[in-house]
């Protein structure tokens, strides 16, 4: 396995509370399978961003801009898939949240 990529959600710039779940789940894989865990982030605030110091990410994407300012399916589809090519993941990781559910099925068609 190459490794695993969470995806961060966040709501008004700070990081949903099943992100931080699913980045302490992710951790625990990681250390389980010996892997590097990555995670991506799209239209996070600063804030945010110094939070995710603490969950031992190897590598963290970002997608910004205005059309990351609020979920679309296409858009975050297209960025946390870009994300895991790089990455080299093999297994995605998102919250149990409609957002998280939606993101996860297309991913999985894609």
């Amino acid at each position: 396995m190459a490794g695993i990529l969470g995806w961060i959600e966040t709501l008004n710039g700070d990081i949903r509370k099943a992100s931080r779940e699913a980045a302490g789940v992710g951790q625990k894989f990681a250390q389980m399978l010996q892997v590097p865990l990555d995670a991506v982030v799209c239209g996070a605030g600063p804030e945010a961003m110094a939070e995710l110091g603490r969950y031992g990410l190897r590598k963290i994407f970002t997608a910004s801009g205005e059309s990351f300012a609020k979920y679309s399916s296409e858009g975050y589809t297209a960025a946390v898939g870009e994300a895991g090519l790089k990455s080299g993941a093999d297994l995605y990781l998102a919250g149990a949240t409609a957002l998280g559910r939606d993101l996860t099925g297309r991913l999985a068609a894609k």
